[in-house]
């Protein structure tokens, strides 16, 4: 594994510094923990403009993800320890953070790793009222996460008949977030109708498409035409949205549960989806 990390300077922004790595770490993984481990100490957090670039996090969560997780956690609890008492710099890093590894089109979304940063936060000198509000977005992220059960919820179909999500009954669930009035929900429908692997998958009964609309236009719901071989619902107490049991940061989102309901897939847009199943199913 090759470390390139390039020192750069935009203007008027104060060039960051890198730890210099001893020359007795000879090794890929000693070199990679000691850059995540003393990846802020020469930071002097009260001059912002060194997060003014993307580079510093993006470089930090790159090392993250070639450590092992002890080191990883010591990593982010010294970040935080040395940042947390300047809120300008914590509120650059939280958006950071955020951006990469929690937004749901982000190609490094990775829900695991934000939550540790948020459990760092959470166990630093931060403020509380940041605390306040990291503590209830942590509870979000660590629902449905890659590898646990999803959450149960209860949804009826146009005849009334009601379901819950845990029983319905299939090798995969393709559990699909979308809004009626959603023209890119109509699109990403239109071209899944079209997906022949997907309507391959469906024949063989190997995975069943649920759809549900968790808003309240319940008449526009109706109105709307689903393909005959999908499960299409509606959530019919407002549980997802109101207690948040779904993260839904953009319409389409898809979740992929096993027969089991472990999520295989959270919170993908309809790109990512497509890939996955491709490379899972392919021929």
């Amino acid at each position: 594994m090759a470390l390139v990390l390039c020192r750069f300077t935009l203007s008027g922004q104060a060039a960051f510094p890198y730890p210099d790595v001893p020359d007795s770490l000879t090794t890929p993984e000693a070199r990679t923990a000691y850059l995540a481990l003393h990846f802020w100490e020469k930071v002097d957090f009260t001059d912002v403009s060194v997060l003014d670039s993307s580079k510093p996090a993006l470089d930090f969560i790159y090392l993250l993800s070639n450590t092992e997780p002890s080191v990883s956690d010591a990593a982010l609890s010294a970040m935080l320890v040395r940042s947390s008492r300047h809120d300008s710099a914590l509120g650059k890093l939280i958006y950071w953070f955020s951006h990469f590894l929690h937004d749901a089109k982000s190609p490094l979304f990775n829900d695991w790793m934000y939550a540790d940063f948020l459990k760092a936060a959470m166990a630093s000198d931060a403020p509380s009222e940041i605390k306040d509000v990291l503590g209830l977005q942590l509870e979000v992220v660590e629902r449905n996460q890659t590898g646990s059960k999803a959450e149960d919820f209860v949804f009826a179909d146009k005849e009334g008949r009601e379901y819950h999500i845990s029983n319905v009954d299939a090798p995969y669930i393709l559990l699909m977030f979308t809004n009626p009035d959603c023209s890119i929900c109509r699109e990403v429908q239109e071209e899944m109708s079209g997906m022949e692997l997907l309507d391959k998958l469906q024949k063989e009964g190997k995975l069943k498409v649920v759809a549900i609309f968790p808003g309240t236009d319940y008449e526009l719901w109706r109105a709307h035409k689903y393909p005959d071989s999908w499960q299409a619902g509606y959530d019919l107490s407002g549980s997802i949205k109101e207690e948040r049991l779904y993260e839904i940061q953009y319409y389409p989102c898809f979740y992929l549960l096993d027969s089991a309901k472990n999520v295989l897939v959270k919170e993908a847009e309809w790109g990512k989806l497509k890939r996955f199943i491709r490379k899972k199913w392919a021929d």
